[in-house]
């Protein structure tokens, strides 16, 4: 059965045909871009849009002209950017376009085209510039394809409440097939089956998940906001090395984060804060006045290896000394209401007696930890929210200082929110109460379900609201709401509230809401006559702007009909050559009214509609 997987994947890549197996979806309809599109870091008035296209049999090697488009409404008649980006195998045909000059807070949806063959279409959303009194963000982290089907992003991707997803990392997972594989899932394998050290092994397993249907479709309804954790490198990654690399087998480590670094940049939606050093992944975003995201590498910039000895050792670091110093900066000089921390590790403390359960989080760290907690509380900077990922658990807790009170929370530097896995489960054998009694900042523990979190953010708090989900063994689940905390504005600390999620956004007033992008392609291959055909504007006053695409040379009528479908107008137009051909038709003859009209061409290709003259 193995054999058989790799054979069609092999042939997937030769042919273009589409087959379905462990590693993914092939649909033949997305032809070439099987894995779809995908947008990320949004700002106030600049997004970055994604695809990638995937040569054929007949390719002769050489550069890929990507024609792209971004347009204010699904049916892609406003458009409100264009243009065309040059790719090529040493960015493995990926696509990546900063889209600027777009207008804050507002939805826009995009796709691609090669030789009249068509993306999907995709949705983002870019971030509010002043004043906002609303977000919402779904947070995930830690998704291994081969412990189940990704159930989390199908159910983020059912919801149409939130401005961006942000994955905390482990987006991929190194390992080789068999330790972590599910007995009721063994379709599930990864690709390649070994442990990836090469570059086209790295982009293997990239290209293997997101030809996952679930993910695939999740990239392309949201925005993404990404950093990575250790497996997109290798697990328990620090700056000069890891725990599951071997220099002597495996090469040089330098030359394999390097490589790992290239292919997270190509593959992911990121704006990399300076491309001439693809390590470097931290970065800020703002949302308006109400929110900044700092966003942190605790993993690999400047990560020292931990002894899980001196614990207390002044002089190691998890960030670097020049991220630790950036950090503190970017605190100080934040004007908005909330800073958003968002990072990989446990941040606040789980310790007794000086015992952790896991020198690999903060808590290898304590003596950075407290000069973070101390800035913060030295340079009275309030309401920090600290969302981590990881730990393939839920937990909810305060972040203590030295000073820090049990019994009323004053001394809390901010508060914490730690996501679930969206497959990865570690279980830790410990009862969660017992959990929640031996530290006695934290105020919510769950180490046994698997889904994801909704962060909240308005002027008067920050909720979180975790969503489990009930299986990865089948695509047949149930998403459930489990529980939610908050802080409020000016606090620093958890407060005690009913454990409701957060009113639904279409509940709320000024809030933007949109539709979302069809979840699968239309037919846009070749034995199609005729493409994004439409008539525009409707309503119309006097003329009307018939826009198509036409794959090979055909005719195109347009014929009107009045509303008891009489037939009172026909425009002719005769062999079009390939490519996108506009008609200005003049209505000033005709009354105001209803009126039907058809699109036609040659073969029998109808598009039918209405108009409204007025």
């Amino acid at each position: 059965m193995f054999i058989l997987r790799i054979f069609l994947f092999l042939l997937f890549i030769v042919t273009g045909n589409a087959v379905v197996n462990g590693q993914g979806v092939f649909d033949g309809n997305l032809k070439p871009f099987y894995h779809g599109v995908a947008s990320g870091d949004p700002l106030s008035n600049a997004v970055i849009i994604w695809t990638r296209y995937t040569p054929d049999s007949t390719f002769t090697g050489g550069n890929v002209v990507v024609n792209w488009r971004v347009a204010s409404d699904t049916a892609m008649n406003q458009i409100v950017s264009f243009g065309n980006f040059t790719t090529s195998q040493s960015r493995d045909y990926t696509v990546k376009v900063d889209v600027v000059g777009l207008q804050p807070n507002t939805f826009y949806y995009y796709d691609f085209e090669v030789n009249g063959n068509y993306s999907m279409k995709g949705r983002t959303k870019t971030a509010p510039m002043g004043d906002s009194d609303s977000l919402r963000f779904a947070v995930l982290s830690c998704a291994n394809f081969e412990r189940g089907y990704f159930n989390t992003y199908d159910a983020v991707t059912k919801r149409n409440d939130i401005d961006a997803v942000i994955h905390l990392g482990d987006y991929i997972y190194e390992y080789g097939s068999g330790p972590n594989l599910n007995p009721n899932t063994p379709e599930r394998t990864f690709y390649p089956n070994y442990e990836i050290v090469k570059i086209e092994d790295y982009r293997n397993r990239y290209s293997s998940y997101r030809l996952d249907e679930d993910l695939r479709n999740l990239h392309q309804q949201y925005p993404f906001i990404n950093v990575w954790d250790d497996h997109e490198i290798v697990n328990n990654s620090y700056k000069t090395g890891a725990q599951n690399h071997d220099s002597i087998t495996e090469g040089p480590w330098e030359t394999r984060k390097a490589i790992a670094a290239k292919v997270f940049d190509e593959w992911l939606p990121i704006r990399l804060p300076d491309t001439t050093n693809l390590v470097k992944i931290w970065r800020t975003l703002d949302y308006g006045n109400l929110a900044k995201f700092h966003l942190l590498d605790t993993r690999i910039w400047g990560r020292d290896k931990h002894d899980g000895y001196n614990n207390y050792d002044t002089n190691r670091t998890i960030l670097g000394h020049d991220q630790l110093q950036w950090f503190k900066d970017e605190l100080s000089a934040s004007s908005a209401q909330w800073n958003i921390v968002a990072q990989q590790v446990m941040f606040a403390p789980l310790t007794v007696d000086s015992f952790s359960i896991s020198d690999d989080k903060w808590d290898g760290y304590p003596a950075e930890r407290e000069k973070i907690i101390n800035h913060i509380l030295n340079n009275s900077i309030n309401d920090v929210v600290v969302i981590t990922g990881d730990i393939h658990s839920t937990w909810v807790g305060d972040i203590p200082s030295a000073n820090y009170d049990t019994l009323t929370s004053q001394g809390s530097a901010g508060v914490e929110f730690v996501t679930p896995s969206v497959t990865t489960v570690k279980p830790m054998g410990i009862p969660d109460d017992f959990l929640i009694s031996l530290y006695k900042h934290m105020k919510y523990v769950n180490t046994k379900n698997r889904g994801y979190m909704d962060l909240d953010v308005n002027k008067q708090r920050t909720q979180a609201d975790w969503y489990f989900i009930s299986t990865i063994d089948s695509k047949t689940y149930t998403s459930f709401f489990a529980t939610a905390y908050l802080t409020h504005y000016g606090t620093r600390h958890l407060d005690t509230v009913p454990k409701q999620p957060s009113v639904p956004r279409s509940q709320l007033k000024n809030v933007l809401q949109a539709p979302k992008v069809p979840l699968s392609i239309v037919d846009l291959q070749n034995n199609v006559e005729i493409l994004d055909v439409s008539i525009f504007p409707n309503p119309s006053e006097n003329y009307v702007s018939l826009r198509f695409y036409l794959p090979k040379p055909t005719e195109v009528n347009v014929k009107f009909f009045d509303i008891n479908g009489r037939e009172i107008y026909t425009c002719k137009s005769y062999s079009h050559a390939i490519g996108y051909h506009s008609k200005i038709i003049s209505l000033e003859e005709f009354s105001k009214g209803v009126y039907l009209y058809s699109i036609e061409t040659a073969t029998g290709f109808s598009k039918k509609g209405k108009l409204v003259l007025r």
